[in-house]
């Protein structure tokens, strides 16, 4: 974990533009609050980069929908930010006079500049939903502006067609409710007549009951006149042998028994004169229920006739005057109202739908995926700024601009305000650097021109030798490396070593021209040297 952290550390301290190991080997007793300084400056440079890779995706996609387009414009973007970041506050140095107020000019215009740039993405993804409801509104307005004759139009056609459905419901209503009644009168009359019929059948069952038990009785009462009769006419024998002396006495005249036999004979024709008087009383009776029966079956009437007649004659007038609040309304009527109304309908739902076609070829194209575009999302949220009355909003915004403006412009402001130890350092290294390639520049010069103007002219007027030559260019730089040596410049191996290839250089030259002069050809066939 402490590698890792050290890791981070030195990687911010790069990113401010400073060298860990010239840090470590100039400061001491600073070092490690000088780290920090330079740590924070780094982080303050890396975070907009940070801030600006998953602010900038969301004001992207709402110009382009390829997903692998807007992660690698993303990155360049963010990129670009901490590059730009990073060259502003590496290349300001300060100085006292008016290149130094130039310099802090342009790079803090910049600086806020680019700071605005990271912000605005990330207050439109913050203000979305608002700045999605302005750009509706914008586009509603801008569609009303457009369709409002059609819209008027509209509204009337949909005005009608409510009114006409409802009249049409109403007179659906008023024609349910009078079928209703007819289908509920039609009931009661098959009721009724059902019932009649019932009551009819039950009196004729009645009836028929009452017949079959008068005629058994009388069958009963028949058979019991038979069974008289037969007695009588035994008794009467009797009687007739006892007066003979032929009967069980043996005696003749009209003795005991005879009597018992003739009071006996009384007693059955008394019971016979009885039953048949029955038995014509019930045939009369059975008679007068045969009558009754015939009646009945040739009865063609229900008993409920009256009610019956009555429901129909209701019948027959609901369905001219179908229901009591309409009394001057047929059902014939309302059907007719109904189809003219639904003809009606069908006619402005047609004109309706022409109507909503001219609005759409108006008004079609705009909607708000064409207004999703970084510029109008930006126009938006202007927008709701200068009409918001809420200080809230305002301070929302200005505190997020504020915020990051504050990070692109802190490490600038840092480097004008105060000069620590790592600058110093840098400074002296940098006058270092100046003033020994400066001496080698000159150096590379005069070397060139010796070359040029007495080696090569030596060579060829007076024949000077080569070890002559070479004497002089050795102490030549002899003296440079000396100066090197002497100096704090802490890359002296690589600058001595450039030395000697350089001399290795003009020495390898010397010699060709030297060969080449010794072999007798005066002409210069190196252009390097001639």
């Amino acid at each position: 974990m402490k590698f890792f952290l050290q890791r981070i550390e030195r990687s911010l301290i790069y990113i401010a533009g400073f060298d860990i190991n010239i840090l470590e080997s100039h400061l001491k007793g600073s070092g490690r609050s000088e780290k920090i300084r330079l740590a924070q400056l780094g982080a303050t440079l890396f975070v907009p980069a940070i801030i600006s890779v998953f602010s900038f995706p969301y004001f992207l996609s709402a110009a382009i929908n390829n997903l692998f387009i807007i992660i690698i414009s993303s990155f360049f973007y963010a990129i670009s930010i901490f590059l730009l970041d990073r060259y502003f506050t590496l290349s300001f140095r300060r100085h006292s006079n008016l290149r130094s107020i130039w310099a802090v000019s342009w790079r803090m215009i910049i600086a806020i500049c680019i700071g605005f740039a990271v912000t605005e993405p990330l207050i439109i993804a913050i203000f979305a939903k608002s700045i999605n409801k302005e750009l509706t509104e914008q586009i509603d307005r801008e569609k009303s502006n457009k369709d409002s004759p059609l819209q008027q139009k509209k509204q009337l056609l949909e005005t009608n067609i409510e009114k006409t459905n409802k009249e049409i419901s109403e007179l659906r209503n008023a024609l349910t409710s009078a079928r209703s009644r007819v289908s509920q009168i039609d009931s009661e009359i098959q009721k009724l007549s059902e019932q009649g019929n019932a009551e009819k059948n039950q009196k004729n069952e009645k009836i028929s009951t009452l017949v079959t038990s008068t005629e058994q009785e009388i069958k009963k009462l028949q058979s019991q006149l038979e069974s008289l009769e037969q007695q009588i006419s035994d008794i009467t024998k009797k009687i007739a042998s006892e007066r003979i002396g032929a009967g069980d006495t043996k005696r003749k005249g009209f003795g005991t028994e005879a009597k018992r036999l003739t009071t006996e004979k009384n007693n059955l024709v008394s019971q016979k004169a009885t039953a048949t008087s029955e038995l014509n009383q019930l045939k009369r009776e059975l008679e007068k229920l045969k009558r009754t029966l015939s009646q009945s079956i040739l009865l063609t009437e229900n008993p409920n006739k009256s009610k019956i007649e009555t429901l129909s004659t209701e019948r027959a007038n609901r369905v001219l005057n179908p229901v009591q609040y309409a009394p001057t309304q047929e059902i014939r009527e309302i059907e007719s109202q109904i189809d003219i109304r639904k003809k009606s309908v069908a006619e402005s739902l047609k004109e309706l739908q022409f109507v909503n076609q001219q609005i759409q070829q108006l008004t079609g194209n705009i909607t708000l995926t064409d207004r999703d575009d970084p510029l109008a999302r930006s126009s938006a949220l202007w927008s709701i700024l200068i009409k918001s009355k809420n200080p809230l909003a305002w301070a929302m915004f200005g505190s997020i601009i504020i915020l990051f403006m504050a990070l692109d412009t802190f490490p600038i402001i840092t480097k004008l305000s105060f000069k620590a130890p790592a600058d110093e350092i840098l400074k002296n290294i940098e006058e270092e650097d100046v003033e020994f390639f400066t001496s080698m520049k000159v150096q590379k010069i005069l070397l060139s021109d010796f070359i040029e103007e007495n080696a090569f002219r030596d060579i060829v007027n007076t024949g000077k030798n080569r070890s002559d030559l070479i004497v002089e260019l050795a102490m030549k730089f002899g003296s440079d490396i000396e100066k090197i040596n002497d100096s704090k410049y802490e890359k002296k191996e690589i600058m001595i070593d450039a030395l000697e290839k350089h001399f290795n250089f003009v020495i390898s030259k010397i010699d060709q021209y030297h060969l080449r002069d010794t072999s007798g050809n005066t002409e210069c066939s190196d252009e390097n040297i001639c």
